[in-house]
């Protein structure tokens, strides 16, 4: 499994302020709008989901995770989106009003992968054995 990112490990048990998560929407809203009605031509076959936006303090950076549908072609998603993320903040600097465009910044989002993991470890017939009502206790 992938260590956790610099941003991840900086900004690491602090809650985000209001003002941080409205403007992580808006930056998602913004952004999901561009990839699906831009026409931009890489994104003609490709079907990715933003599943989540974090801005930093400062506001200067943006971490956007994404998930390709169905999972596939991960590393040509974040090549792309990672290419034309300059574009992507020139379009996001004309649609939201702020001192800084954030600069852009895609990753995966890898909590599916943990979701999955947590899901066989619970369907596991070693758990399935300590979560069982009729398991009698001795």
């Amino acid at each position: 499994m992938k260590s956790q990112s610099r941003y991840a490990k900086r900004y690491a048990g602090k809650t985000p302020k209001k003002r941080q998560l409205r403007i992580n929407e808006s930056i998602r809203d913004v952004l999901s709008t561009a990839i699906t009605q831009g026409g931009h031509i890489q994104f003609e076959n490709l079907s990715v989901t933003i599943t989540d936006v974090r801005v930093s303090v400062d506001l200067k950076s943006a971490m956007i995770f994404i998930m390709p549908l169905g999972g596939q072609n991960k590393d040509e998603a974040l090549e792309i989106l990672n290419a034309l993320a300059p574009q992507l903040r020139t379009e996001l600097a004309r649609k939201i009003n702020l001192r800084y465009t954030p600069k852009l910044r895609f990753e995966l989002d890898l909590s599916f992968e943990s979701a999955d993991i947590i899901f066989d470890i619970l369907q596991s017939p070693q758990v399935k054995q300590d979560i069982d009502p009729d398991h009698d206790k001795d």
